[in-house]
C-alpha cells in the first residue's frame, strides 16, 4: 500500500495541499477524482481548467477545509497540515503560510466556479516549497 500513499502524496502536493496522508483525505481524492475525472498529470501540471479547479475544491469541501458558503477553515487547514509535518521549522512556516493565504483569497475573493477554492490551493503551494519526492 505504500506506493498508494506516495502518488496520492503527490497528486496532494500537485493540488497544493502539502502532503495530508490522513483516511479522510485519501477517499476525498478518489471521490473528488471520480467526480472530476482529473488525472495526476493534470493536477500536477497546474493546469487551470475548471475541472481541476472544482477537484481542488471539492477535497476543501471534504476535507472540511472549506464549507458550503466557500468560507475556509483556518484551524482546519493547519490541524491536516500538522498531521504529517514533523520539522519545527516547517510547521510554523505551514501555519503562517496557511494564514496569509486564506486572508489573501478572501481579500481577492475570486469570481467564478470553484475558483476560491483553487486559489487557496494555489497560494498554499507557492508558500510551502515543494519537498523532495522520493520514489
Amino acid at each position: 500500500g505504500c506506493n498508494m500513499v506516495n502518488i496520492l502524496s503527490v497528486l496532494l502536493i500537485g493540488a497544493g495541499i502539502v502532503i495530508i496522508e490522513s483516511e479522510a483525505s485519501m477517499e476525498a481524492v478518489m471521490a473528488c477524482k471520480q467526480a472530476h475525472h482529473v488525472s495526476k498529470e493534470q493536477a500536477m501540471s497546474g493546469d487551470e481548467s475548471e475541472e481541476v479547479k472544482c477537484f481542488s475544491e471539492c477535497i476543501l469541501k471534504k476535507t472540511n477545509i472549506m464549507n458550503e458558503n466557500n468560507e475556509f477553515n483556518e484551524e482546519k487547514i493547519k490541524e491536516e497540515g500538522l498531521k504529517v509535518i514533523k520539522d519545527e521549522e516547517k510547521k510554523r512556516k505551514f501555519e503562517e503560510a496557511a494564514k496569509a493565504c486564506v486572508e489573501k483569497v478572501n481579500a481577492e475573493n475570486p469570481a467564478g466556479k470553484c475558483a476560491k477554492g483553487h486559489a487557496l490551493f494555489k497560494c498554499m503551494r507557492q508558500a510551502m516549497p515543494m519537498p523532495e519526492m522520493k520514489g
